[in-house]
């Protein structure tokens, strides 16, 4: 019988001892075609094969997350493992997770729910772990009590600017009283607060021994560690043992989960957001699937001008067509318009199609005599103190458009009064979709439901279908595995 021997190497990978063979066998087991590789120019080259390989045959080494699928594999090949090093969990009770709770005397409205304490043990016993929490579910509570359990000086890393300031409030609204510092641009990278908040791109470039002065790390929205400068940013980690990624959702790729996991921890699912839907958490969503059924002539010429040009170009002429569209788009704006309480349209590109809706809408309200109420536009120009104050208007308003791309407001932007959601640009990615519902989820005393208008195109001919209604394809899919409910709609253009 074989053995594999594990050894506890840094905080960021195990040592693995084996014989020769079993080590391509690791190879083997822990490398992923990554996907889209075929498009990578290394790959059209002849340079690449595709692949991703987690497990270093030179060096024996593996991210030190994977260890639950390193017993696997031992188990799945009937071979010996050996465990060198402290691998065990701590012992913490679900007595003692309450009666510590208590101590931080919590405002009685934000009680702890039973999974975010479930939630909150697991992270303790487990010393790391990769959360997957829906939008709405109470993640930032979650990161509020590991962090005051653990008492440690501790680094939560945020997406952008705006979720630092989010935090902060957020962690005061728990009864923090102590100061915490914050980085992004411009400011001070080292402090002697117990806790910092900060942008991942304000330390990525950090030197490793920068990190060592912590021993907690919380990264909110960890979905997008799957990037390199993030990746490097968790292997400078290698003195802190306890980590933690919290993320709404995983675009579906058993490569992003298995890296994932290896720079955190095992995955463990707090709930999910039909579940919070049912419970009564969170607001329930209504999505409208609206497609759009374009005129034959017009799906002609596109497709006689996409078979002109390269295969690679010829989805972004279809979307280039379709944000520039001016029947669709005034569409979306007098769907908008007809729309009651606070609207919230998602786009894509600031120019080409954010800038025309927000022209065409400022324009219907200038003109009208029924409908007064403000018109928000938000962009990546505009600073994350400015979308913070455009916020806290829509929350207090009964009726207003916000018209946001989604890159500013998909993600992680707290909005409890969001009424109606519009997508307005096609899209296919999971993780942006999910992400995006989840705005209209926060759940208040006037609003129970939002209604979610999702706009898809149809420019079919004969038995050519267009890219995009395989998008809308796959988004209905998403639904349909989150268990939300969907009506189809019909339009002529």
């Amino acid at each position: 019988m074989h053995t594999v021997t594990v050894c506890f190497y840094d905080h960021v990978y195990l040592r693995i001892k084996c014989e020769e063979a079993v080590a391509r066998e690791l190879d083997d087991c822990f490398k992923f075609l990554v996907p889209n590789h075929k498009y990578h120019p290394l790959f059209k080259k002849k340079l690449w094969d595709g692949y991703i390989h987690l497990f270093s045959f030179k060096k024996r080494t593996l991210y030190s997350g994977l260890l639950h699928y390193v017993k696997k594999f031992c188990k799945e090949q009937d071979y010996k493992l050996v465990l060198e090093g402290d691998f065990h969990d701590t012992n913490f009770s679900v007595f003692e997770a309450k009666e510590f709770i208590q101590t931080l005397n919590l405002p009685e409205a934000l009680t702890p729910r039973d999974y975010q304490i479930d939630a909150f043990i697991h992270c303790i016993r487990k010393h790391r772990a990769l959360l997957l929490s829906p939008t709405s579910s109470g993640k930032s509570l979650i990161m509020y009590l590991v962090t005051r359990y653990l008492d440690k000086p501790t680094l939560i890393v945020v997406s952008n600017t705006t979720l630092i300031h989010q935090m902060v409030g957020d962690f005061a609204t728990y009864g923090y009283t102590e100061k915490i510092h914050k980085i992004y641009s411009g400011q001070e990278k080292d402090s002697g607060e117990k806790v910092t908040v900060t942008t991942w791109q304000s330390v990525f470039k950090q030197p490793a021994a920068w990190f060592q002065k912590f021993q907690v790390i919380l990264t909110d929205e960890a979905h997008h560690i799957k990037a390199k400068s993030l990746v490097e940013l968790m292997c400078k980690t290698t003195t802190i043992a306890h980590k933690y990624g919290f993320t709404g959702s995983l675009d579906g790729s058993e490569t992003s989960q298995i890296a994932l996991e290896g720079l955190l921890g095992p995955l463990y699912k707090t709930t999910d957001a039909k579940t919070l839907i049912d419970q009564g958490f969170v607001s329930d969503l209504r999505i409208k699937s609206i497609i759009l059924k374009h005129p034959e002539d017009h799906c002609k010429l596109l497709l006689k001008n996409q078979k002109q040009l390269e295969k690679q170009k010829r989805y972004q002429l279809e979307i280039d067509c379709l944000v520039s569209h001016q029947k669709r788009n005034q569409f979306i704006a007098n769907l908008a318009f007809s729309l009651e309480g606070n609207t919230l349209i998602l786009y894509r590109y600031v120019e080409k199609h954010g800038k025309l809706l927000y022209d065409i809408l400022e324009e219907m309200s200038r003109y009208s005599s029924l409908h007064k109420f403000p018109i928000h536009f938000i962009h990546g120009k505009v600073d994350s103190e400015e979308r913070n104050e455009i916020r806290k208007v829509v929350d207090n308003s009964k009726n207003s458009i916000t018209i946001a791309s989604q890159g500013t407001f998909s993600e992680g932007i707290s909005i409890i009064n969001i009424n109606n959601i519009i997508f307005a640009s096609p899209s296919k990615s999971r993780i942006l979709i999910l992400q995006s519902l989840g705005r209209g989820m926060r759940k208040s005393e006037n609003k129970s439901v939002c209604d979610v208008y999702d706009i898809s195109d149809d420019l079919s001919i004969g038995k050519h279908k267009n890219y995009t209604l395989f998008h809308a394809a796959e988004r209905l899919r998403y639904y349909i595995e989150e268990r939300f409910d969907y009506q189809i709609y019909n339009v002529n253009l």
